[in-house]
């Protein structure tokens, strides 16, 4: 009998080692990383009704359903959601709203697109809720896509891909809304949809057409350092034996298609257009060439020497993304700055009370004859680099309060006193 428990006792470890080999091999196969970054085959809600929001709690007839075909020509599904004082000043609420008066409302109001984490589509409960409170606190339109793959949208997703799904919503909205220099619209993107948020504005920085914003909602620092840094139930670190062996580490970075370097991308947009060009072109062969939509050369519309206001919202409590990713990204703001203009920035901080911590500091130095006034649209003085951290908000929820500070730093609301 000792001698079969002691042939067992072999076993089981032995039996926890090919497991865990088995599924770091898994790791190191792109179709496993695809279905588990992206999370996109599960759909929640279940066999949703894209053509009737109304059934997931928005108002009926605010939003219409519609569809975009991006430059690869994937079709993708999306809704806009309408600025909440424009759908109250309608004559009636009975009946459909006609789509030359959603087109009026991109033309009256700033547009918010609104770039979701993994998993799920744009229908689930606590995208809803955000849209509700930014279309109504910020009397802003809402544009929400499902990336490639996800919800009723057509294909597969890759990196490139839900940036160029990304780029199409973009495209959209400054066709329509007639602000071809991308002022006016603000790229949201909540955890996974931080890395596309970040990767959209930085070839749009490049190409002279940013957006007015960009915001980072529970953002990581890059798929890399999630990866390794990965617990699961938050406690067992997926990763941690690897650390023991020399270059295993490397090795799982090499080995990993989707990067979404946001660690190296947002510092790029506190540098001049003539300067990031050159930085693009020095990382072109790690990170392929940016390619635009429509034309394909992204050279639609006016361009902009104009920089975008960076906002980076995180919430202690976030159980999924540690807050000290949005901390790499904050410090890699300030040491781009640092590194660019000589001196480290002036980050002014000032605390809410029993809510959060604001820290801030403006992109480009402020001439002496700069005027408040001139700081809340996005002009090349204005931008601004705005870190919120909140006490409480989780991984998804995004709080009033919340709502309110990332108007503030996005110049979608008026400066206070």
């Amino acid at each position: 009998m000792a001698a079969n428990f002691l042939a067992r006792a072999h076993v089981v470890p032995l039996g926890i080692v090919a497991i865990y080999t088995g599924f770091l091999c898994a790791m190191f196969t792109p179709l496993i990383q695809k279905h588990f970054l992206f999370l996109h085959k599960i759909p929640f809600p279940l066999f949703a009704d894209f053509d009737h929001p109304e059934r997931y709690g928005l108002a009926p007839f605010k939003t219409r359903n519609f569809r975009l075909t991006t430059a690869d020509n994937v079709s993708i599904g999306a809704w806009h959601i309408l600025p909440e004082a424009f759908y109250q000043a309608q004559d009636t609420h009975d009946g459909p709203i006609a789509d030359d008066l959603f087109d009026d409302a991109l033309k009256q109001y700033p547009t918010i697109i609104y770039l979701h984490g993994n998993a799920a589509n744009r229908a689930a409960p606590f995208r809803i809720r955000a849209y509700s409170s930014l279309s109504t606190r910020l009397a802003v339109n809402v544009i929400a896509i499902d990336y490639r793959g996800f919800g009723d949208s057509d294909g597969d997703p890759s990196e490139r891909g839900v940036v160029l799904d990304a780029r199409a919503a973009f495209d959209f909205v400054r066709t329509r809304s007639g602000h071809t220099d991308g002022s006016g619209i603000v790229v949201f993107g909540q955890s996974l949809g931080s890395g596309v948020a970040a990767a959209v504005t930085h070839e749009l920085h490049e190409q002279g057409t940013p957006p007015q914003a960009v915001v980072l909602m529970a953002a990581y620092s890059s798929i890399n350092a999630v990866i390794s840094n990965f617990r699961i139930a938050g406690l067992l670190p997926v990763l941690a034996p690897l650390k023991l062996i020399p270059g295993a580490q490397h090795l799982v970075e090499k080995y990993q298609v989707t990067k979404f370097a946001t660690d190296q991308r947002l510092p790029r947009l506190l540098l001049p257009l003539p300067d990031l060009q050159a930085a693009v072109s020095e990382t072109a062969s790690d990170e392929g060439p940016s390619k635009g939509v429509g034309s394909g050369d992204g050279s639609e519309g006016s361009t902009t020497s104009r920089k975008p206001h960076i906002v980076i919202l995180h919430a202690d409590d976030d159980a999924i993304i540690p807050v000290s990713h949005s901390r790499v990204l904050w410090d890699a703001l300030v040491s781009s700055h640092t590194q660019h203009h000589g001196a480290p920035p002036a980050v002014r901080t000032r605390t809410i009370e029993r809510f959060a911590e604001v820290h801030q500091f403006h992109l480009d130095p402020i001439p002496p004859s700069f005027s408040s006034s001139s700081s809340s649209n996005g002009d090349a003085t204005g931008a601004k680099a705005t870190y919120i951290r909140t006490l409480h908000g989780g991984h998804d929820h995004l709080t009033e309060g919340a709502v309110d500070q990332l108007g503030l730093a996005a110049g979608l609301l008026p400066r206070r006193a």
